[in-house]
């Protein structure tokens, strides 16, 4: 199984990835035809599967480098949403 459909299979489908990342799911199905995660998209997918699959799996010719592991962002809470960017820059802070 190539690493786009590991990342469909994480997700739980084509729609519940793009909504994870931010695009639309026809878009994730080019991916999914395609056989790879375009470039662009490798760290939104990696970012939003919490680093379950690498770069190098989403794509490898974009991440010839198979031991990549960038970090991960601290995740946010749903009630950070509508914060001002001073709060939410201090609890960036606070998390690193």
């Amino acid at each position: 199984m190539n690493g786009i459909n590991q990342a469909i299979e994480l997700a739980g489908g084509q729609t519940a990835l793009a909504r994870m990342v931010g695009v639309t799911q026809g878009a994730v199905w080019q991916w999914k035809v395609a056989g790879y995660v375009p470039h662009g998209n490798v760290m939104p997918v990696y970012q939003a599967l919490d680093g379950r699959l690498l770069p190098h799996v989403l794509n490898p010719v974009a991440y010839p480098d198979p031991d990549y592991r960038p970090a991960l962002r601290p995740a946010l809470e749903s009630t950070d949403r509508g914060t001002d960017q001073n709060q939410l820059g201090q609890r960036l802070a606070q998390a690193a």
